[in-house]
């Protein structure tokens, strides 16, 4: 039988650590290169990037309509997102996850990637001040009902919007809107 796992002359395993961030691949060169490149996109590690995502953010929230501009504070400068209001009752944590990782999609992502790494969301979560000790835990629901994906593991885990989704979202940030 043919042994189809690299030799280990192709095999590079890469470990780095810069600040509250971390990366860790090993594989052939050139998909651990790959990944590389899309987690120091995702932690924002890349200037061009921001710089990027800051103007097109900026455009974004210029032409948004007026009921997510109302229900979402927006800083394009250092690409955070809050809610104005928070909703309650017992789904409120991961109703307020889901919102977040809308309006980081409807304004902040880039147009090829709208993922937003698990400790990112619990940092946005944290600033308008809900503390869940895991951010799986919150997304299971909506990880259940396919309205969120996620990807990766453990610490290194990036949740999207699926297209459901991205409806459910609206829908609720509406409904939010009107509250307001």
């Amino acid at each position: 039988m043919a042994d189809n796992r690299p030799t280990p002359a192709t095999v590079v395993k890469l470990r780095l650590k810069i600040g509250e961030h971390e990366f860790d691949a090993e594989g052939p060169a050139e998909l651990v290169r790959m990944h590389l490149d899309t987690w120091k996109r995702l932690a924002g590690l890349t200037e061009s990037t921001d710089a990027v995502r800051s103007t097109a953010a900026t455009a974004a929230i210029e032409g948004a309509d007026p009921t997510l501009t109302k229900l979402f504070a927006v800083d394009a400068q250092r690409q955070t997102i809050l809610l104005r209001i928070i909703p309650g009752g017992p789904r409120r944590n991961r109703d307020v996850a889901l919102l977040l990782l809308y309006g980081y999609h409807q304004f902040l992502a880039a147009a090829d990637e709208d993922s937003l790494p698990g400790v990112r969301l619990k940092a946005l979560l944290a600033a308008c001040d809900l503390h869940p000790t895991r951010i799986d835990r919150v997304m299971a629901p909506y990880l259940a009902s396919r309205l969120v994906r996620k990807s990766g593991r453990h610490t290194h885990e990036v949740y999207a919007l699926t297209a459901a989704g991205r409806e459910y979202a609206a829908a609720l940030a509406r409904q939010l809107a009107h509250a307001l």
